[in-house]
């Protein structure tokens, strides 16, 4: 990935956690995005393959739902929405109870290397993500 591609899937990323932070609009679209207590650290990963990242988010007192996008440029986003404004996230994620989260996605059909944002909050978690032929399925 090019310098200038970096940069522009930086700037979209703020965007996005930007629109995040500006709070509920009526509740029936409102969603909030929880702190995150634990990621991956790596994933490798052959092509065309069903993954399930496992995850652990803060549990704000509503259900957790993983939405993953492919961002384009070698990006894809994992993001926790809690689907009620009337939910409660601690703002320290040491003073919370946290619940586990599988999401799911498809991996990409050519080998490279990617990167696996995790959205949490504020900011985000950089997982490397390699998909290679013959390799097993692991993020850890």
């Amino acid at each position: 990935m090019t310098r200038a591609s970096r940069c522009n899937a930086l700037l979209t990323l703020a965007a996005a956690l930007a629109f995040l932070a500006a709070g509920c609009g009526s509740s029936s679209d409102c969603t909030l995005t929880p702190e995150l207590a634990r990621a991956p650290t790596s994933c490798m990963l052959p092509p065309l393959t069903a993954v399930v990242v496992n995850v652990r988010w803060c549990n704000c007192g509503a259900a957790t739902v993983c939405k993953v996008t492919d961002e384009g440029s070698g990006i894809f986003q994992l993001e926790p929405q809690v689907n009620s404004c009337d939910a409660s996230c601690p703002a320290n994620p040491n003073n919370c109870p946290f619940d586990s989260v599988q999401c799911t996605f498809q991996s990409p059909d050519s080998g490279n290397n990617y990167h696996l944002y995790v959205i949490s909050g504020q900011s985000y978690a950089d997982v490397p993500m390699t998909v290679t032929g013959g390799a097993p399925s692991t993020c850890t």
